[in-house]
């Protein structure tokens, strides 16, 4: 899940199939990571006849693996522990509303689009892509590629786009090139950029293509 959002509720349905009643005296969130989920419209306490429902939600505030539980206390001090676990990720990059941010030139970044790495796709082909806000001050030509001349820099067919600052117009793009050192599927594009501002660029993979650059 991303660290600036959380997931959805996850319900946990308590069954009483005997035949008296269970009391629940308290229904917390233990271990180390507890204050990265939620409980909503906690019951406890609560009598359980037949049953009882309680939700639980990950919003994880850093990235990496959580993990927690979801402590049960019944009348008699009987403890259930229901492991919860979840993994956050920092997804700046993933939209134009949340991009990365080009620095001084030249300037280099490298990047894995694959799923696992929680990437998704928000524009141009079905592969996953990751955004680059730019701020030009200075018009002129620029060259902007996946490749590191004259070694090969990625290991999938890349794709890369220059977007305008309504985050929708493209304004250039390149598939494959293989001048200036770059070879095989790597891109490259040379652009005149006219006016001083605010560009994105958005590096992709061909069709549905995911990989390291």
């Amino acid at each position: 899940i991303p660290t600036s959002s959380c997931s959805g509720w996850q319900t946990f349905t308590l069954t009483n199939t005997g035949g008296g009643t269970i009391d629940i005296a308290s229904i917390t969130l233990e271990g180390a990571d507890a204050g990265q989920f939620a409980i909503q419209s906690n019951p406890a306490p609560v009598t359980i006849n037949p049953a009882a429902t309680v939700e639980v939600q990950f919003c994880p505030t850093t990235d990496g693996a959580k993990s927690a539980v979801l402590r049960i206390t019944d009348n008699l001090r009987a403890v259930t522990d229901i492991p919860l676990d979840g993994t956050g990720w920092n997804d700046t990059g993933d939209t134009c509303a949340n991009p990365f941010t080009v620095g001084a030139l030249p300037y280099t970044d490298s990047q894995d689009t694959r799923s696992i790495n929680g990437w998704t796709n928000t524009y141009g082909n079905t592969s996953n892509d990751i955004w680059y806000e730019w701020t030009v001050t200075t018009p002129g030509i620029y060259d902007i590629y996946t490749c590191n001349p004259p070694l090969a820099g990625t290991d999938y067919d890349t794709y890369i786009r220059l977007v305008a600052d309504d985050c929708s117009t493209q304004l250039a793009y390149n598939d494959d090139n293989s001048g200036m050192g770059c070879t095989g599927n790597t891109s490259w594009m040379t652009v005149n950029i006219g006016a001083a501002g605010t560009y994105y660029i958005v590096a992709e993979g061909y069709s549905s293509s995911n990989g390291a650059y």
